[in-house]
């Protein structure tokens, strides 16, 4: 039913946003010693190449977008509750952080210095994965309608 869907998609979404957020406290610790940070050396004063500087930027865009769109959910979530209808972007938000996601692995699989084949590899496997859950269709449902009574009970 909805509201299952619902709760399973709200406890995947928050661990999948808490991942993030270690995975980048670990990045953070990693580059903390040689103090790059946003495509920019603070030690020698250099810029690093145009492809990791584009990473590191739409890396931090990503962050940021799952931040709001985790915190959206929630209280979209809570709307539901009283049978209001609210952030009706979420879901297409949500699918345009998956492509920037990918975009984003796509390019530091570029300047990686991984074996080529490795590199494809990785490239079909998560660009795939990434394709599929962008294009998969969605329910759809006209956001302008009011939740019907058995909606209101599954939420």
């Amino acid at each position: 039913d909805k509201a299952e869907q619902r709760g399973v998609h709200r406890t995947l979404m928050s661990i999948a946003a808490l991942l993030l957020l270690a995975g980048y406290a670990a990045i953070f610790k990693s580059h903390w010693p040689s103090r790059k940070f946003f495509g920019y050396d603070f030690v020698n004063h250099t810029w690093s190449s145009p492809t990791r500087i584009a990473h590191d930027l739409i890396g931090y865009v990503v962050i940021l977008l799952t931040i709001a769109q985790a915190s959206m959910g929630l209280m979209k979530h809570a709307a539901l509750q009283e049978g209001i209808r609210s952030y009706t972007f979420h879901g297409k938000l949500g699918k345009v952080i998956m492509g920037l996601g990918g975009l984003n692995i796509f390019l530091a699989i570029c300047f990686w210095s991984w074996n080529t084949g490795w590199k494809i590899l990785l490239a079909v496997l998560i660009e795939g994965t990434i394709a599929l859950g962008i294009l998969y269709p969605s329910y759809s449902h006209p956001e302008s309608a009011p939740l019907s009574e058995a909606e209101l009970k599954e939420s």
